[in-house]
């Protein structure tokens, strides 16, 4: 795919980002007024997160996002990175991206990108989901519970081509997310609108059958983001981790808006 270094840095959010870590009073002050969101990760265009990827076939990537910021191309790899696992050159590798202001998908060889019709770039927090499935190549993207975009790529193969997955960032382009992310969950299985509609608007426990990595971004210092799924493969985080009290709607009756 697409490689041309490009660094692209705007800090263009409504809100705060930059902030450094929660401190420990804060948080614990949080906590005890009862925010059930916790934390959320603040990227800042300057940091990601790393971890071995633990998808390659049927999956599905799914997060709340809040920001205002986007690039604008074709492909998935021009936009700002989400969960990218993207290498150099045409390959089995796929991403997630805001892309236009929209939420985009795409996996390579051929290069093939779904982007939907919503969007997101609101400086509000929006669910985001993208899915794939092998036995047809069909590739989906979920904004808010409902499907917004989907394509049939000439590409059944597993996507094994990277290594390691970068949350927050396209490190092969230097093209990175700018804003907050919560509740970020990836699945080895493909969920439907309904099935992700159900489970976004709270905790899920983190034993849930396909639930591979979730991070909930509760750590308020540290290098390392925590993984709360039965897999429990905690991701890296690089540059300088960040986090801001998050309000995102995690805290409703499962379906509720």
């Amino acid at each position: 795919m697409d490689n041309d270094g490009r660094q692209d840095v705007d800090a263009s959010l409504d809100g705060t980002p930059g902030d450094g870590p929660v401190d420990a009073d804060a948080r614990e002050a949080d906590v005890d007024a009862g925010n059930c969101a916790g934390y959320a990760f603040n990227f800042t265009g300057a940091n990601y997160a790393t971890l071995t990827r633990p998808v390659q076939d049927d999956f599905t990537l799914e997060a709340w996002v809040k920001t205002s910021s986007s690039l604008t191309g074709v492909y998935h790899y021009e936009g700002r990175g989400l969960i990218h696992g993207d290498v150099s050159g045409n390959a089995n590798d796929f991403g997630a991206s805001i892309l236009n202001s929209k939420f985009a998908f795409g996996v390579g060889n051929p290069d093939t990108t779904v982007q939907g019709g919503t969007t997101v770039t609101t400086g509000q927090w929006m669910h985001v989901a993208a899915t794939r499935q092998r036995s047809t190549g069909e590739i989906r993207v979920i904004v808010n519970g409902s499907l917004d975009g989907s394509l049939i790529p000439a590409q059944t193969n597993s996507l094994t081509a990277p290594s390691a997955l970068t949350l927050g960032g396209n490190t092969v382009d230097g093209r990175y997310f700018i804003g907050y992310v919560d509740e970020l969950r990836i699945w080895n299985v493909v969920r439907t609108p309904a099935q992700i509609s159900s489970t976004m608007n709270q905790r899920v426990n983190g034993s849930e059958p396909g639930l591979v990595s979730y991070f909930r971004f509760d750590e308020g210092n540290g290098t390392v983001a925590v993984d709360s799924s039965s897999r429990a493969v905690n991701a890296t985080l690089n540059g300088s981790p960040a986090w801001v009290p998050s309000d995102a709607p995690i805290c409703s009756p499962a379906g509720d808006p």
